[in-house]
């Protein structure tokens, strides 16, 4: 999967440092981890919601779990996860949410 320019741009504006790489497509980060050779504290993963207002990616480290009851809270949305029809469907991402590891989401449209 592309990164979306919107994702790409909270990056640079932030100087977050990245690499974008291709690889085998795995089920798990984890094993994208292994395959790469890049430590999985050093790979980040996307998690698509859905809720009634459209969808929204959560990328968090690969190394955790999205904290999705958390998350509804503190964005005060009723979200949950993507089916992978919605998923392929998909051609635009409305909006955006950059999960940290501390869980203080940042969302912009």
């Amino acid at each position: 999967m592309a990164m979306a320019v919107s994702l790409e741009q909270y990056l640079i504006k932030n100087r977050v440092r990245y690499d974008i790489m291709t690889h085998p497509l795995t089920e798990y980060s984890m094993v994208t981890a292994q395959v790469t050779g890049v430590p999985a504290d050093c790979l980040a993963k996307s998690v698509v919601l859905c809720d009634e207002h459209g969808y929204l990616i959560a990328v968090v480290p690969a190394t955790h779990r999205l904290q999705l009851g958390q998350l509804r809270r503190q964005l005060a949305r009723l979200l949950s996860l993507a089916t992978e029809s919605e998923i392929q469907s998909l051609s635009a991402i409305a909006s955006w949410v950059l999960c940290r590891r501390w869980g203080r989401p940042m969302a912009w449209k």
